[in-house]
């Protein structure tokens, strides 16, 4: 395993249950919902793992928040 992937509500802290896959050269990872996000609503977007690098070759941190949004 390369890392992880974490989508959840930034209200409740509850995690979106959502699939996530890796490009072949592991690079790219695809984060699928298994349902629609709900409107005008806080997600946390969560990524780490010991693997997980920046483009600046820095380790992620376990659970480290990469991206907080609100849909509209």
């Amino acid at each position: 395993m390369y890392g992880f992937v974490t989508l959840k509500l930034r209200n409740t802290g509850a995690t979106v249950p959502a699939t996530y896959t890796w490009s072949p050269d592991y690079r790219t990872v695809t984060l699928t919902p298994q349902s629609a996000l709900l409107p005008s609503t806080q997600y946390s977007l969560s990524i780490g793992g010991s693997n997980v690098t920046d483009q600046a070759g820095n380790t992620f941190q376990a659970g480290t928040v990469v991206n907080n949004f609100t849909t509209q």
